[in-house]
């Protein structure tokens, strides 16, 4: 059952040890069926079509496995398996006996597996049922052509377990189809663009970005929740949470550089990062004496609301060798931030870039002056000083009264 219950699809290639075929030629061009031999029947796994046979060898160059090419877009297996009654589906009563190993099948044999398979498959609509699609419900109203199938593509993965999904040949991926057809369903979603523009980055995501997070199946027995590893854009997660400057956690690194300076490289990077959370706890704290409340998201360092509209903090611990280097990026990720923030129909105010201080002060009025011609203000952060004057506006020295940013 285990095996019957797997989830993966028709592999477009598989390998043979040659004394198990004895005639390899007659594969190519031919329908082949295997078969899993079961403790009480044997059960068909899969029905696959072979294009042509290769001959893989040894260093000697002598034959050492066959492999066979399937044309997946004729083959077939059987999975989505959920209980005992839906294995003796696929059962081959009639076929028991057969060794292991291939066996060219009579016309009645033949006929006989595709019964079975005809007689226990159900089928997966090409098109996605307007009931499952109605389970889609994206967390906001409107969303520009670039940056809607992201969103879209989020809400399929919290919504549906990998067993529960399809893909199609144009969307060969479960979630990129889904994403499609909801897309195509409701065009009215898009705020700026085209559903054709949508759909050619959807068609850039594929199935290795497909992961699981951790195990199969959640604590609460619903569908396992997947995590996009790779897409045509980042994401941005724009669900904003009160910050509990008592819940800040360290992220950690694993770096995959294999050279000598991994250790020391890893070692300033956790470092920045734990004195990146101190940053965000102190303010947020702040934030919370004075009566505003701190928002932030998987992707968004540091969020407040004023007159309806999302104020956005990027915070940087940086040194003077990774100053220009760290604001670039800061400033970049207001911008991208905002832009996906503005075409998902919600307002977005101010832009602020705090750094620590430490660095000379020219540097500092030059960045300030790069940041602000980008639409963003730069704020120094100087742990040395007493609240409120640890924020700063750059260059200048008069504090920011963050008292201005109440929360409507």
């Amino acid at each position: 059952m285990n095996l019957l219950d797997s989830h993966g699809g028709v592999s477009s290639c598989y390998s043979v040890p040659v004394d198990l075929i004895a005639s390899w030629e007659e594969l190519a061009g031919t329908t082949l069926f295997i078969v899993a031999r079961g403790k009480l029947s044997d059960f068909i796994f899969s029905r696959i079509f072979i294009d042509s046979v290769d001959v893989g060898v040894d260093d000697s160059d002598s034959p050492k496995e066959y492999l066979l090419n399937v044309n997946v877009a004729k083959s077939l297996r059987i999975s989505r398996i959920n209980n005992p009654q839906d294995i003796r589906d696929f059962a081959l009563d009639d076929l028991m006996g057969k060794p292991y190993g291939f066996h060219r099948l009579s016309d009645a044999e033949y006929q006989s597996l595709n019964k079975v398979i005809g007689g226990g498959c159900k089928i997966l609509f090409t098109h996605v049922p307007d009931n499952i699609l109605n389970r889609i419900d994206p967390p906001v109203q409107l969303c520009g052509a670039v940056f809607a199938p992201m969103i879209i593509l989020k809400e399929v993965l919290s919504r549906f377990s990998l067993p529960e999904m399809w893909g199609s040949i144009k969307f060969p991926d479960p979630a990129a189809n889904f994403a499609s057809h909801y897309l195509r369903k409701h065009p009215e979603f898009l705020s700026s663009g085209t559903v054709d523009e949508s759909l050619e980055i959807l068609k850039g995501f594929s199935s290795p970005c497909l992961t699981t997070n951790s195990n199969f199946s959640d604590k609460d027995g619903g569908p396992h929740k997947l995590k996009v590893a790779a897409a045509p854009l980042q994401s941005v997660d724009i669900s904003l949470t009160p910050i509990d400057p008592n819940d800040i956690k360290v992220r950690h690194f694993a770096s995959h550089v294999q050279n000598i300076s991994v250790d020391e490289v890893m070692r300033k990077t956790e470092s920045a990062e734990r004195r990146h959370q101190e940053m965000l706890r102190d303010i947020s704290e702040h934030l919370i004496d004075i009566g505003v409340t701190p928002y932030q998201s998987d992707s968004i360092d540091l969020a407040i609301k004023r007159h309806n509209k999302t104020i956005l903090f990027e915070l940087k611990s940086i040194s003077a060798s990774n100053l220009v280097a760290q604001a670039s990026k800061g400033v970049f990720q207001l911008l991208y931030y905002s832009q996906m923030l503005n075409e998902c129909d919600i307002p977005v105010g101010e832009m602020y870039l705090v750094v620590e201080a430490g660095n000379s002060l020219p540097v500092l009025k030059l960045i300030a002056t790069i940041v602000a011609k980008a639409g963003a203000k730069m704020l120094l952060y100087d742990v040395s000083k007493a609240w409120p004057n640890r924020l700063s506006v750059v260059p200048h020295s008069n504090s920011l009264d963050l008292n201005l940013f109440s929360f409507d």
